[in-house]
């Protein structure tokens, strides 16, 4: 059980190193900030693993040259954690010199731990080996006791509760973000980093009452906190290498924009014709849109230079590319792909979709592949095609963002829609 117990510890550092190598490598063909921040991320974990591995092979003179910096490491986990949220969830991120702040409970600490480095070799291996047992207690290491203490059970609880609260903040604000620029959500939203802050604070509440109690040095407990390390860094890991930088979406969109010209002469053309009519799809209008929504995007858009006339033309030009050109196919598909193809700016867009229909752009796209959906799914023609075929083939990425989106539109799940529509058709 011991042997399983240190080859436990181990693997996080192998683990952890090997995605911090995977990370940087991948971040030097395409620099992203993002991937640069995980890549830290996962040498500083591996870094304090390799400390806990030390420690469980009683390496105590090892961990002798290192113990002052094992604190402030640890106080580096959440701040550069939420440094990494915030540069997949800020287009155009950039360092700035205000995130040193994010980092002074850790410089704290390590100040704290200077008068350490004046020990000697013997009283550090005295030290390290005995802790709160020691035989011979100063004053000086009593000291070193009480601000580990303060560094771990004050400073990073308190990270852990305010960095949460900031992660849920970003989590909401990126939320909105997207849906109102991307007809997909996979690999840029952050479902997942919701679900591991409440695991981290599970795993932590769990890990601190286990101290307290006595037990942090029993097997049992140290198969549980390995296993659940290794399983929550690698998940961070794996989602990390997955996740897409808003960054290059970014630039990507800037360029777009140059080449558009943001103004009115977008509709001249239309100046000297009658509007063309407004197909509006009446399976896309809102059931919940009310007077006082009409009253509410009225004033969010009341500085907006578009004419009613304007309006009129750029939906019935966004009914035509549903409809006829079909471009919701399109399973990465954004609202900068469809300003540039109606050369104008995505503020218009998203002005006259959320005006005309009280709905994000990520429902609007979503509305018209659940549509089709619909069409292929009561087909004889597609009964051959699988779920996901049919998903795929109107632009969905996932099954599970189909099952959700058709769920959404129809009341149904695509099974269950495709059942009673066999059930309602007539027996020949």
């Amino acid at each position: 059980m011991e042997l399983l117990v240190k080859i436990l510890f181990a693997l996080p550092v192998y683990q952890s190193f090997v995605l911090s190598i995977l990370l940087l490598a991948s971040n030097n063909r395409h620099f992203s900030y993002s991937r640069l921040i995980m890549g830290i991320f996962q040498l500083l974990m591996s870094f304090y693993f390799g400390f806990n591995f030390l420690y469980s092979i009683r390496a105590f003179e090892m961990i002798g040259f290192v113990y002052f910096l094992i604190v402030p490491a640890i106080l580096t986990f959440i701040p550069v954690f939420y440094l990494y949220i915030l540069s997949i969830t800020t287009p155009a991120f950039r360092f700035k010199r205000n995130h040193l702040i994010h980092f002074m409970p850790a410089i704290i600490i390590l100040c704290l731990n200077i008068p350490y480095l004046t020990t000697s070799s013997p009283e550090r291996l005295d030290f390290i080996s005995q802790g709160y047992s020691m035989s011979r207690s100063t004053g000086l290491f009593r000291y070193l006791l009480n601000i580990y203490m303060l560094g771990i059970f004050v400073f990073f609880t308190l990270q852990l509760a305010t960095y949460a609260l900031l992660a849920v903040k970003l989590y909401r604000g990126h939320k909105t973000y997207i849906e109102s620029r991307y007809s997909y959500t996979e690999n840029i939203n952050l479902d997942w980093i919701l679900i591991l802050i409440i695991c981290f604070v599970i795993f932590f509440i769990f890990n601190d009452i286990m101290y307290f109690l006595g037990f942090r040095q029993h097997i049992f407990t140290q198969l549980i906190y390995n296993i659940a390390m290794l399983s929550i860094i690698l998940y961070i890991g794996y989602r990390g290498l997955l996740q897409q930088d808003l960054n290059k979406n970014y630039q990507d969109h800037n360029l777009k924009q140059f080449i558009i010209q943001i103004d009115s002469t977008n509709f001249a053309e239309y100046d000297s014709k009658a509007p063309p009519q407004v197909i509006v799809d009446k399976t896309i209008v809102n059931k919940d849109f009310t007077i006082s929504d009409k009253i509410e995007n009225t004033k969010k858009y009341s500085g907006s230079a578009l004419t009613e006339y304007q309006k009129k033309v750029l939906i019935s030009s966004l009914e035509h590319l549903m409809q006829c050109e079909k471009i919701f196919i399109n399973e990465k598909l954004s609202i900068e792909d469809i300003a540039l193809k109606l050369n104008t700016n995505t503020k218009y867009i998203s002005q006259v979709i959320n005006e005309t229909y009280n709905i994000n752009f990520y429902n609007y796209i979503n509305s018209f592949r659940i549509e089709e959906a619909r069409k292929l799914l009561s087909s004889e023609e597609n009964e051959k095609y699988s779920i996901l075929g049919i998903a795929q083939s109107v632009g969905f990425v996932s099954k599970s963002a189909f099952n959700v989106a058709f769920k959404r539109f129809s009341g149904l799940t695509p099974s269950e829609f495709k059942v009673n529509n066999s059930l309602q058709k007539p027996k020949q």
